[in-house]
């Protein structure tokens, strides 16, 4: 965060409101401080799920399984939930947080992968946004914004080789122009060769005229835009 805020970078931080990595949210008194502070700084706290952990099903398909292992290694809590099952755990969540002084806005699943029932339920119960690998989705105006990211693979034979792609994806998206994402997760930041990565493409995007957001603000931004295209539109019909 000191790398980032040096950056002036807005970061959405991914929340996981139950119990991960053998602490439980609630009694993480210095992980809420940390927050709370990072939320004064502009940051913001995202619902990143309950538990972080994918739990096999009898009727779950191996396909599915192994499909959701590939991309979210083990961690694709809400692949093969139902509304029901989903709604709990995002009720527990945002509940949870709401006890400390938390209100995320939006949600993104662990490993961008969620079932269809657990999409059809986010904005039931009041979250703006969700996102997966490509597109924010504005869960309000039902519109999906393209807006690839980029994203490393720790711990990978393959690791070293992914950086450097990754590289190379986002110059072609700063290219085109075209938002770009940078999702970074703990494990990256062991890595020199990742953290070196991540850093030079936020550089780069900076020197290349990029402004920083946080999923809310990038929301609020394209809803602002819309509204403006509209208004124009409006006035030239009158005109």
């Amino acid at each position: 965060m000191d790398e980032l805020e040096s950056r002036d970078v807005a970061v959405s931080m991914l929340v996981v409101a139950g119990r991960w990595n053998g602490m439980d949210f609630s009694e993480d008194l210095h992980m809420h401080q940390w927050l709370h502070t990072c939320v004064n700084h502009g940051h913001e706290v995202v619902l990143h799920g309950w538990t972080h952990a994918f739990e096999q099903k009898s009727a779950d398909s191996s396909r599915s399984s192994v499909f959701g292992s590939f991309f979210a290694r083990g961690c694709q809590e809400f692949f093969n939930l139902n509304e029901d099952e989903a709604a709990e755990r995002l009720h527990l969540g945002l509940h949870t947080l709401g006890i400390f002084g938390f209100s995320p806005s939006g949600f993104i699943a662990p490993g961008w992968l969620m079932s269809d029932e657990v999409r059809s339920e986010l904005h039931e119960i009041g979250l703006d946004y969700t996102n997966n690998h490509l597109f924010i989705t504005d869960l309000v105006r039902r519109q999906e914004i393209f807006a690839p990211v980029v994203c490393q693979r720790p711990e990978s034979k393959w690791s070293g080789l992914i950086a450097k792609a990754t590289v190379a994806l986002a110059r072609v998206l700063m290219f085109a122009r075209l938002p770009l994402r940078v999702a970074i997760h703990p494990k990256d930041l062991a890595d020199t060769r990742l953290r070196s990565a991540i850093l030079h493409i936020i550089d780069l995007a900076i020197a290349k005229g990029y402004t920083s957001r946080t999923y809310e603000q990038f929301i609020d931004q394209s809803r602002v835009s819309q509204q403006d295209v509209h208004e124009v539109r409006q006035l030239g019909g009158i005109a």
